[in-house]
């Protein structure tokens, strides 16, 4: 599956969230939402990393279960905020951080 693939499904369950929950997908709930996806990763990388309060702990298969969980909401809503703001999020990656190496490398 290709980039624009991916995007293309993530921001279709946008949609549906949208449509399902009454939410305006706006670029103040985007950025609201980025942050707070942001925060629930941070959560689960203390979490698995055995600095929380011990009673949030969780089996190190468990925990990093919930850490690639929390990372691919991460992704997936700056993918929906790209879209948001109209931004070709695969070229900007391309520009920032694959074209950045190619010409360090040279």
């Amino acid at each position: 599956m290709e980039f624009k693939d991916i995007q293309a499904n993530i921001i279709k369950n946008a949609e549906r969230y949208s449509k399902d929950y009454g939410v305006t997908i706006d670029k103040e709930f985007c950025a609201l939402k980025l942050t707070e996806e942001l925060g629930e990763f941070a959560e689960a990388a203390l979490t698995h990393a055995r600095k929380s309060r011990p009673e949030k702990l969780l089996p190190e298969e468990e925990s990093k279960k919930r850490l690639a969980h929390e990372l691919a909401d991460v992704v997936g809503m700056a993918l929906v905020t790209a879209d948001v703001y109209g931004i070709n999020l695969e070229e900007a990656l391309k520009e920032k951080w694959m074209k950045k190496h190619s010409e360090d490398s040279e």
